[in-house]
């Protein structure tokens, strides 16, 4: 099924206290591991890796199937070549390999036929290339959250690590090394630290016409207080240092991990 995407809400995650930390990470690990000059990103959303990419001198092209996103990442990075397309079909909309290094993050779930795509990745790497495979684990807390509480997640299947280096394995590519990050909890696990269930339940008196004035004026600060105690919130304005911490105690794998594969 193809997804129509709404570029600027997806985009503006990123925004998010909890957006940026991600974003952060996840480009910490790719930027580790990009060899250049050629680089495509594809399946680039909105842009924010490829401008990280420019900005340090790579020769870089996005590749994003969407309308939307690849018009949004050529607004937000005009002197950036942007194809809309599949992988798949790239070659017949006028891209050019070889690349040093392919990017997949998180494209595989979003794929009609995974192992096409793939073969398609490896197809444009140069000899000794590298493809970046980021994944959202599928054990990790967090996007066990995901899957059920957000309906963009919710029918998609996330790739463990030895179902994208199988993938990899058949498209001729050679495993390297895996590096994981994002280590968060469940949001809802954070709603009840943070007593928004009971917050909550402030919110609706404040809100009830039987609560007199006088409790009401007692009640709405609490009432206030209560509008970071959920998860949409806390993704909003969680301090860093906090989410920082979690990176430490959070138990299971992190939710984001990156496989390197080298063409043969």
């Amino acid at each position: 099924m193809t997804r129509i995407w709404n570029a600027r809400k997806y985009d503006e995650w990123y925004d998010t206290a909890v957006g940026a930390y991600v974003l952060a990470r996840e480009q910490n690990l790719l930027m580790d591991a990009v060899r250049g000059p050629r680089v495509l990103d594809a399946g680039c959303g909105t842009g924010r890796m490829l401008r990280a990419l420019h900005e340090k001198g790579f020769e870089t092209v996005g590749l994003e199937p969407d309308k939307d996103m690849a018009e949004f990442a050529r607004r937000v990075n005009p002197e950036v070549d942007i194809v809309q397309a599949r992988l798949e079909d790239a070659l017949s909309h006028g891209l050019t390999g070889p690349f040093d290094t392919v990017i997949l993050n998180t494209v595989l779930p979003f794929a009609e036929d995974p192992a096409a795509l793939m073969k398609a990745a490896s197809s444009l790497l140069a000899p000794g290339g590298l493809l970046l495979v980021g994944e959202l684990h599928p054990e990790a807390l967090w996007n066990r959250w995901r899957k059920e509480h957000n309906g963009a997640f919710a029918d998609l299947h996330f790739f463990a690590p030895c179902e994208t280096a199988t993938l990899a394995g058949g498209a001729d590519l050679e495993f390297v090394r895996m590096s994981e990050s994002v280590r968060l909890p469940a949001m809802d696990m954070l709603e009840r630290m943070c007593l928004g269930n009971t917050i909550g339940k402030i919110r609706k008196m404040v809100a009830s016409d039987s609560v007199p004035s006088l409790w009401q004026s007692v009640l709405r600060p609490l009432m206030a207080a209560s509008l970071l105690c959920d998860a949409q919130s806390m993704e909003k304005f969680m301090p860093e240092s906090i989410l920082q911490f979690m990176e430490k105690v959070v138990p299971g794998p992190g939710a984001y991990y990156l496989s390197i594969f080298r063409a043969r």
